[in-house]
This record gives C-alpha cells, structure tokens and sequence, in this order.
C-alpha cells in the first residue's frame, strides 16, 4: 500500500538584498581606522626613537588611504558641508602659519627637523586647499572639490616623502652631499699653497646635516704639513661646513707616503709613520 503525500503549493518569492551605499562604505571606514592607528603608532614611536624611517612610512599610509577614498568620493560624492570644511581648515592655516615660523628657527640640517618642517609645510598647503575646496562648496554645491582637494594634498605628501627618502638613501649610501661639489674642493685643496697632489679624496654623509671629507695630500718640501693640515682643516670647517675631515699627508720626497703609512716631518723635525 502506498501512501502518497500531497504537498500544498506554497508562493516562493525571491528575496534580493541589496546593499546599500552606506553599510558598503563600512568596510573602508574601518581600514581606514586601521591604517590611521597603526600611522599613528608609527609616528609616535619614529619621534620617540628619532627613527625618520617609520615617520615616512606612516606617511606614506596616510597617503595611499586618502587616496583610494578621494577617488571613491570622485565617484560617488558624498554630500558635504561647506561651511565647517571652511572654517576647520581656515583655523588649521592659521595653526600651521605659527608652527611653520617655530620650526624654522631650529636646525633644518637634522633629517628629522626638515622631515617635521616639510610636514608642516605639507599641512599649510593642504589646508589651505581645503579651505578653497570648502568655499567652492558653500557658494556652488560642487562636492567633488572636496576629494579633489585631498587628491592635491596626496600628490604633496609623495613629493615631500621622496624628498625625504632621497636624502635617505645619500646617508645611506654615503653619497656627497648636494651642495657640496667634489671637484670643486678638491681643486682648492689641490691648489692650496704648499700643497704638491692631491689623491683619494672622497666626501660623505655620516648623518644628517654632518658631512666628511678624507683625502691623501703630498706637500711641498720645507712645508710644515701638520701646520698645513690644520689650516686645511680649519678651511674646510668654516667655507664648507665639514668639521669631520681626514688628511694624510707626505712629503714631495716620499711619496710613496700617500700609498701607505702616514710619513710627514714634525715642525720638531721628528718623523712619524
């Protein structure tokens, strides 16, 4: 016997979820939250430990993150509120103004004052470009000035970081600085009186703002070459700004002197190797 079963007919009815523009943006709005805290960390730990590294990292998070979400809201503007955004960054150039002449007044030599002053600078402008988007928007409605204001703001924390991350890698690598000219010293040492050759010379950069020069010198008989080298070195600390500089010197007679040991006659008459 078999027993079937009847099934009433039940209306099935599709469901479509849609999603909508705001719970979608959550997922951005909270890496963003990540990305500004790990920056933040970032940049607190690069001040305490004088790291200039992990200062241009952060930058360089803030940066891509604002970019991704200025190009969302070229997209799809938000609606955004003039008056504030005007107000906010008018408050912020005028912070920014008094900072900037603070910092000015320290010693920019140091890659981590240049890095905050160039960071200063960066916020001036920026805000003054959020004034300008944020005016654009009180008197026309066009919110897309917005996000292209934070475009504007991106594209100088790149500028300011390669800026930074170049001078970097010349320590790094110890490069000669950019404004000091090899070849140019190098013929004022060679043309110095009592100065017979000059070889080996080599300019670096031991750190920020501290350059070193080391250089092979052969001197004239009759010249006193310790006299000579600190001149030399004096000369050097006052015209070039290099207090870090290493001379060897030998004497026309030997030499050999500037390819080995250190041979120079002492105002004593002694000789040293």
């Amino acid at each position: 016997m078999s027993v079937r079963h009847a099934h009433g007919s039940h209306p099935h009815t599709d469901h479509h979820h849609e999603v909508s523009p705001d719970s979608d943006r959550r997922y951005p709005t909270a890496a963003l939250a990540l990305i500004a805290a790990l920056m933040a960390a970032e940049v607190a730990v690069g001040l305490t430990v004088g790291s200039l590294a992990l200062i241009s990292d952060a930058a360089h998070l803030l940066a891509a993150v604002l970019g991704y979400e200025a190009a969302i809201r070229l997209i799809d503007p938000p609606q955004v509120q003039g008056g504030p955004v005007l107000l906010t960054a008018l408050g912020g150039v005028a912070v920014n103004i008094i900072a900037v002449r603070l910092i000015v007044k320290a010693n920019r030599t140091s890659l981590n004052v240049e890095g905050a002053f160039q960071h200063l600078l960066n916020d001036l402008w920026a805000f003054t470009a959020t004034a300008a988007a944020g005016l654009v928007v009180l008197l026309t409605g066009f919110t897309r000035a917005d996000p292209l204001a934070s475009l504007l703001v991106v594209a100088l924390m790149a500028k300011a970081g390669y800026a930074l991350e170049r001078e970097s890698w010349k320590v790094l690598l110890e490069a000669a600085p950019a404004d000091l000219d090899p070849e140019r010293i190098g013929a004022e040492l060679a043309s110095w009186p009592g100065v017979a050759g000059l070889r080996h010379l080599h300019i670096w950069t031991i750190t920020s703002g501290y350059p070193a020069l080391s250089a092979h010198l052969l001197v004239r008989d009759g010249r006193d070459c310790h006299a000579l080298r600190s001149a030399l070195q004096d000369h050097l600390a006052t015209a070039y700004g290099i207090s870090h500089a290493t001379l060897q010197t030998g004497h026309t007679q030997h030499p050999e002197a500037l390819e080995g040991p250190v041979h120079c006659a002492a105002p004593r008459g002694t000789t040293h190797h």
